[in-house]
């Protein structure tokens, strides 16, 4: 390769900071390889990290021998290349290869990344952070990363590989661009995922971004559309998810969901003035105003957990992330809190069907962070907690009746924990008028043709057979009475 090409990729290659540990990724692993193998006249000695396929390689041993080694680095990289999950949105532009780059750039979390974050509130360019200059540096280097197969790499492997081991033109540039006819972007046929709200909410801001990056040579002068990114979005897999579950495993930090629950609030139909208290709390949250934590009680299938999923597709694109927690995870509830406050976002921290049999011990690691605790709860996590128990805590006979020396106070232990919340929802089940009402209002969401006598008396029916009115009995008679007359229709045809 020419030697201005050459001491760019070295570079590129070594000269990373805060971004050096792209090169753990599968993808970009396997390009350095190649890069490795480009290079002319030296010798290396390559090998693979699984034992049992170790490769010494000694460039310079014939034309033959080196064209080997550079198709087989070259297909291992485009290879892992088809199996990330690069994903380039209709119109974009660009090869598989540059949407990859850009996914491993805006995935990628460093402390130095939140110091840049943490300034965005004031001018970054006048605050004189050596940080910002580092971060310019490095999104230089990536851009000629980006840009690679647009230079001399592609010349590169077409002379070392010929054109009978290089793939077709239109593939190759679909792959990683630098030949060939653009392929279409055209969305695929066929294809017609639903995506919800909130995760379509993040790919559209992600994918706003990105156009700057196609559009930008070089990408030191991208420093602050980045950084108002980041302030705005998140980093790494907060910017990718609005919601994430935390199992409290040795990792310590939330797994992405990458496709979570559609509900939105305005199918909540029979409980208003409970979701706009819930909402009301969490927009003075989002607004960094006081706001309290929530407890929402109330008999099983009435909505409350629904109201809190629904709220991440309203603001999803105000900061705001949803994090469940279960039960058995609470007793490193505060590992979870501290890393979380790192994040310039707004975190709801979801306990779902709450509650504690008497011997438990996992409530005192919730109860000091609601309240009491030596470390303060941060302003940016909020906890909002479903139960179908007013005290959480089961209460027996001898709790009342124990000769313990203070018995009482361990009684006053148990039951203050729900008054640890600063705000009590309560959703009570449905009458019947109730429960007629939000089968309309489904019935109306979901545009259902049927007579609205006939849809009442189908609702009452289903009632008996389930033996219960709630909300969610409403939900589960729609979705089967959507289904019988989808069926009657086609019937009919």
């Amino acid at each position: 390769m020419q030697k201005t090409q050459q001491g760019t990729l070295k570079s590129l290659m070594h000269g990373l900071l805060i971004y050096r540990k792209i090169w753990q990724d599968p993808v970009l692993h396997l390009l350095r390889r190649l890069l490795i193998c480009l290079e002319d006249n030296k010798e290396f000695d390559f090998r693979e990290e699984n034992a049992e396929n170790k490769l010494s390689v000694k460039m310079g041993q014939g034309s033959s021998h080196r064209r080997g080694t550079v198709a087989a680095a070259y297909y291992d990289f485009l290879g892992a290349l088809l199996e990330s999950e690069a994903i380039l949105s209709p119109g974009q532009g660009g090869s598989l290869w540059q949407g990859h780059v850009l996914d491993v750039v805006l995935a990628l979390e460093h402390p130095m990344l939140e110091i840049l974050v943490q300034t965005n509130q004031e001018d970054v360019e006048s605050s004189g952070l050596w940080h910002l200059d580092i971060f310019k540096r490095d999104l230089g280097l990536l851009s000629e990363l980006f840009w690679l197969f647009e230079g001399d790499a592609a010349a590169e492997l077409k002379n070392i590989l010929g054109s009978r081991l290089m793939p077709e033109p239109g593939i190759l540039h679909a792959l990683h661009g630098g030949a060939g006819k653009h392929a279409s972007q055209a969305k695929p046929q066929g294809f017609d995922i639903q995506v919800p709200l909130a995760e379509m909410a993040l790919r559209e801001a992600a994918d706003e971004l990105k156009q700057s990056f196609f559009a930008t040579r070089s990408w030191d002068v991208l420093a602050r559309p980045l950084i108002n990114y980041y302030t705005q979005f998140g980093m790494g897999q907060f910017a990718k998810y609005p919601a994430f579950i935390w199992s409290g495993d040795e990792e310590r930090t939330p797994v992405g969901v990458s496709m979570i629950d559609p509900i939105r609030l305005h199918e909540l139909s029979g409980y208003d003035e409970q979701v706009e208290k819930v909402v009301h709390n969490t927009l003075r949250f989002i607004r960094g105003l006081p706001a309290h934590n929530i407890l929402l009680y109330g008999d099983r299938g009435t909505g409350k957990s629904s109201t809190v999923k629904a709220l991440i597709h309203e603001f999803v694109g105000q900061g705001l992330r949803l994090v469940e927690v279960n039960r058995d995870s609470l007793r490193g509830l505060s590992e979870l809190v501290k890393y979380l406050e790192r994040s310039p976002l707004k975190f709801i921290v979801f306990i779902d069907d709450l509650s504690f049999e008497e011997d438990e011990t996992e409530f005192k690691a919730l109860k000091s962070i609601l309240e009491g605790s030596v470390v303060k709860q941060p302003d940016n996590v909020r906890i909002y907690a479903t139960s179908n128990r007013r005290h959480l805590i089961k209460e027996s006979f001898n709790d009342m009746n124990s000769r313990e020396l203070r018995e009482q106070d361990t009684v006053q232990e148990k039951l203050s924990l729900s008054d640890r919340f600063g705000l009590t929802v309560i959703y009570p089940s449905p009458d019947q008028k109730t429960y007629l009402d939000i089968v309309e209002h489904l019935a109306a969401v979901e545009r259902l043709s049927i007579d609205p006598n006939e849809l009442r008396e189908r609702a009452l029916q289903w009632t008996l057979w389930h033996n219960e009115r709630s909300g969610r009995t409403a939900r589960q008679f729609i979705d089967d009475l959507k289904a019988q007359l989808e069926m009657e229709a086609d019937q009919t045809q």
